[in-house]
């Protein structure tokens, strides 16, 4: 899903994740750019982890990135897309209950 120049993927690793399910839990914010010859490129910029135990996701801003980067209307992309990840998470464990 993407914002502007931004847009919300699951994470990616050089080796294999901590948990199996690490992917379904945990997400990088990442800005696309391009470089001085056109090629588009792509860095983290902060990361959301949902909460299974206090339902609900924090944000880490890789170092000041977020700061550097944001733009208007960023915060509220955010907050829905959360909103919508925990409704579709919600319908999931309904649907496993059935």
């Amino acid at each position: 899903m993407k914002f502007k120049d931004f847009e919300i993927r699951k994470c990616t690793f050089l080796g294999n994740p901590p948990t199996p399910d690490y992917h379904k839990w945990n997400f990088d914010l990442v800005k696309w750019s391009k470089d001085p010859s056109g090629k588009e490129f792509c860095y983290s910029i902060g990361r959301l982890e949902y909460d299974r135990k206090e339902p609900g996701f924090d944000f880490r801003s890789i170092g000041t990135r977020y700061l550097e980067d944001r733009e208007d209307g960023l915060e509220e992309w955010l907050l829905k897309w959360c909103e919508l990840k925990e409704i579709e998470y919600k319908y999931e464990e309904e649907e496993m209950w059935r």
